[in-house]
């Protein structure tokens, strides 16, 4: 599944590439975004991960007045928080996210332009080695690194501040099987979500 999603992640950008080229119209971004994680749980263990601030990057080939093409990368950091009682662990964990979406834009001012989006992607869980912990001891846990395919949903608005430069207010939501990273008992079966609100900088070309 995850091949199948970077094939079609490169399908899209390269659409979206010829687009551009036709009609002059790429816009990148440049913006900070919350990580709003949920709490999953199932086969007797419990994951809370903690909430977090990233950076957002995304660049955007409009190849119809209503209609474009969206790639993402999204960096963040926090801790994965596993009950498998009787032990609790903390996860310090850096993650990556590599995306395409489609951008549907119902209706375009001269000021604002809202959007809706749908994709696919990748996320990258990176744990930190250094950092893990069970019941609160700094004690060494064998996690490694993991991939997870991701669904995305959301929608936002645009805000022209002069002809080439804006601001992106928008709400990303991510759905995905919850990351194991290959820790004791780490694994719950579920789907895990997250919410990112994000507020960029739009330069357009």
């Amino acid at each position: 599944m995850l091949k199948q999603a970077g094939i079609l992640c490169a399908a899209l950008l390269v659409l979206g590439s010829i687009g551009a080229a036709q009609n002059n119209r790429f816009d990148i971004a440049l913006g900070a975004s919350g990580a709003l994680s949920s709490q999953t749980s199932g086969n007797g263990t419990t994951l809370a991960p903690t909430q977090a601030v990233g950076f957002l990057v995304t660049g955007r080939f409009r190849f119809t007045p209503q209609f474009a093409i969206a790639g993402n990368f999204d960096r963040f950091r926090n801790s994965h928080i596993y009950t498998v009682p009787p032990n609790v662990f903390r996860i310090h964990t850096k993650i990556s996210e590599y995306s395409g979406a489609l951008v549907f834009t119902p209706k375009e001012t001269e000021k604002f332009e809202p959007f809706f989006l749908g994709g696919v992607g990748v996320l990258r869980f990176y744990p930190d080695y250094n950092f893990t912990y069970i019941n609160g001891f700094q004690v060494p846990v064998y996690v490694v690194n993991q991939n997870r395919l991701v669904f995305i949903y959301g929608g936002g608005l645009n805000y022209t501040v002069i002809h080439h430069i804006g601001l992106r207010l928008q709400y990303r939501g991510l759905v995905f099987t919850a990351p194991t990273m290959g820790g004791p008992g780490f694994f719950t079966g579920s789907r895990e979500h997250i919410a990112e609100p994000s507020l960029s900088v739009a330069f357009k070309f």
